[in-house]
């Protein structure tokens, strides 16, 4: 469980320079940073999976895991929620395949 905010960050062409001399338009271009604040919100998050390791020598060994989970965001963000709601869900799943060497 975590209560917190979320931010993106993100870079916008704001104008041209003119006073920039380049062969590439692209070189004129000035960009202003622009960072947004959401939350804060508080997260819970469940997750089941199956997981195997198999040592192939004494040394070497591949291990997957698998699984599904819920999270459940709680806050007040309209940006966030689709249904206008203080409230969202959703399902998602993990896979990781690893080929491992012990030290």
């Amino acid at each position: 469980m975590k209560y917190s905010t979320t931010r993106s960050n993100m870079y916008i062409i704001d104008r041209i320079d003119s006073t920039i001399i380049s062969s590439d338009p692209a070189d004129q271009y000035l960009y202003r940073n622009y960072t947004e604040y959401f939350g804060p919100f508080l997260w819970i998050e469940n997750n089941l999976g199956l997981g195997m390791k198999i040592n192939i020598t004494e040394n070497l060994f591949i291990s997957q895991k698998l699984g599904l989970g819920i999270h459940l965001i709680i806050g007040e963000e309209p940006k966030l929620y689709k249904n206008k709601d203080k409230t969202d869900w959703g399902f998602h799943d993990f896979y990781a395949f690893t080929l491992g060497f012990k030290f």
